[in-house]
Order: structure tokens, then C-alpha cells, then sequence
């Protein structure tokens, strides 16, 4: 007999997340939905005030934000004290090892997508501060970001507590692991990580020592991105901006870093 949770039959546990975990579940008929399958993320039983509280945040936002390309909230609830919500399923995954496994057309429309889901959320005051390819989901050939439990408010209120998982230190801008505030540049230098894994397969910072958080924050702040041969002029000149320690060159927005990704699909489709 599989398990309950509220009113929901869950199938398989498919992943953790940064505070909970994420089930495929069958969505109860109230929803009025079609779909055969929900992702439902939910706390774990242990979870703690500051788990409670990130997922309580990251409810808010998606409630909050209207955007195509942030994943879809179709509910939520409270099941003896144990919180959760459900989204869209997505089942062709995420840009996670997407090199070698997914085209490249297919790969710079997804962070195209995601680009404009983290505008969005600029656009109503959020960081999102956990772009990476794990949390780029890909539905119907499209990108949608997700994961918003990390995300702050831009001008530094309402921090969120805690971090994500070592790996993820590829993809977070030397100024938070300073200290500084999430912005609208530190969410778009993690998309230009992003783009840079999905395309090659490798990370513009190489390999980070997973001998410790000490070590591998260390390494990330005296390590300046090396960007592959693999990647073409344009492309390189994008990522350029996006890593550039020159404010003057930063991508004013993630928008506007979508719209110059987007001009090089014509010439790769071709």
C-alpha cells in the first residue's frame, strides 16, 4: 500500500531538496487538475524552526510571483504539522548533467526561460540566490525555475537562514560568500555558471576541493572563471558579462541577459 500524505498518494520519493523532500504524488480530485502526477515537496519529520520557516518563504513567493517560467504552486497544506505544497510535474527533468544528454538549442532555451523566471522575481523585489541546473526544470521543452527557499529580498531584509549543499558553490557569486547581499547581478553571474556546466559539461571555476566548506569557499573567492574552448564567440562574450569584475560590463538585468542568449539560437539551430 503506498503512502499518504493529506490527501495525496505518493508514488516514489524522487529527491532532496535544501530542507525537505520532494515526492511524485497522485493529486487528490479537488484540484480540478488533468495531471496524472504532482511533484509534492514536504518537510522531513525532523525539521527544525528555521526548515519551517524557508519553506514557509518559499510558499510565499511562489503564491506571490505570476511568471510562466517560475514552476507552477497548484497547492498547499499542513498535514500534522508536517508542511508541504504541491507543483507541476516536470518529467524531462532538469538541466542537471544536461551535456551530452540534451541539445544545445534545447539547453539555451531552458536557461532562457529560467533567466526570465529569475527576472520576475527581481522585478518584485527577490534574489533568487540558488540558480543552478538542478533547480532549472525542464517541461514541454521549456526551462522553469524552482527551489525559491534560499531566496532574500534584494535590499537585504528577511534573509533566509542557512545554505545549500557544497556542489552548489560552482554556481553562487563570490560577493554572498563575502557576505554581501543576493542581487540582481549575483543571480545572474549563477546563471552564467549554469549555462556554462549545461553547454560543457565542466565549471568555469574547475575543480573545487571537496575537502571542506573552508577550503572550497576559499578557492571559489581566488578563482577567477575560466571559460571553455567549447563555447563559442558570442556566447563567450555573454559570459564575459556575467563574470566580469567590472560593474560597468554587468547585464543590468537577467532580462536583458536573456535577450543576448537568445540571439545566438538562430546561428546554433542552423
Amino acid at each position: 500500500m503506498m503512502e499518504q500524505l493529506a490527501d495525496y498518494t505518493i508514488r516514489q520519493t524522487m529527491r532532496e531538496s535544501n530542507h525537505g523532500l520532494i515526492f511524485l504524488a497522485e493529486p487528490p480530485e479537488r484540484l480540478g487538475i488533468t495531471d496524472e502526477v504532482v511533484a509534492l515537496k514536504a518537510l522531513r519529520g525532523h525539521s527544525d524552526a528555521d526548515d519551517f520557516r524557508r519553506m514557509a518563504n518559499e510558499l510565499r513567493l511562489l503564491h506571490s510571483v505570476d511568471s510562466y517560467y517560475v514552476i507552477e504552486l497548484l497547492d498547499a497544506g499542513n498535514a500534522g504539522g508536517r508542511l508541504f505544497f504541491a507543483t507541476r510535474y516536470c518529467p524531462d527533468g532538469s538541466l542537471e548533467d544536461a551535456h551530452g544528454r540534451l541539445s544545445e538549442p534545447i539547453i539555451r532555451r531552458a536557461v532562457i526561460d529560467a533567466a526570465r523566471g529569475v527576472h520576475a522575481l527581481h522585478e518584485v523585489g527577490v534574489a533568487h540566490r540558488d540558480v543552478q541546473p538542478a533547480n532549472v526544470l525542464l517541461r514541454d521543452g521549456r526551462g522553469l525555475i524552482a527551489e525559491l527557499d534560499l531566496a532574500q529580498l534584494i535590499d537585504g531584509r528577511s534573509t533566509t537562514v542557512g545554505g545549500g549543499p557544497l556542489g552548489a558553490l560552482e554556481f553562487t557569486c563570490p560577493d554572498i560568500i563575502w557576505g554581501h547581499d543576493a542581487s540582481r547581478r549575483t543571480d545572474i553571474w549563477s546563471l552564467g555558471m549554469t549555462l556554462h556546466r549545461s553547454l560543457t559539461g565542466t565549471g568555469a571555476l574547475g575543480l573545487i576541493p571537496a575537502t571542506g566548506l573552508l577550503d572550497a569557499c576559499r578557492y571559489v573567492l581566488e578563482t577567477r572563471p575560466m571559460i571553455s574552448d567549447q563555447v563559442d564567440s558570442v556566447t563567450r562574450r555573454i559570459l564575459e558579462r556575467c563574470f566580469s569584475e567590472d560593474p560597468a560590463d554587468h547585464y543590468p538585468t537577467a532580462e536583458e541577459f536573456a535577450d543576448d542568449l537568445g540571439s545566438t539560437l538562430t546561428e546554433v539551430s542552423s
